[in-house]
């Protein structure tokens, strides 16, 4: 299982860092949970929402969680 979550993640930031272009992933965004957090904006959320569909092939769900937004995967 471990591996199959490292893959999945490793896809997930690749998709975000997608979205971003130039930004330095770590600094904004990190995976916790299976959810991923980004600290950004809302459009720069529904870029990467967008990104995160056609990258994983899943349902996403956005919540504003403070000063971030966490994404859910869902099938």
């Amino acid at each position: 299982m471990q591996t199959d979550y490292n893959e999945f993640a490793g896809k997930v930031l690749t998709a975000c860092q997608l979205a971003l272009g130039e930004v330095d992933l770590p600094d904004v965004a990190t995976m916790y949970a299976g959810t991923l957090f980004v600290e950004c904006d809302a459009r720069t959320a529904a870029k990467i929402k967008t990104a995160l569909i056609e990258g994983l092939e899943c349902g996403v769900r956005v919540c504003k969680c403070g000063h971030e937004y966490a994404f859910d995967f869902v099938q």
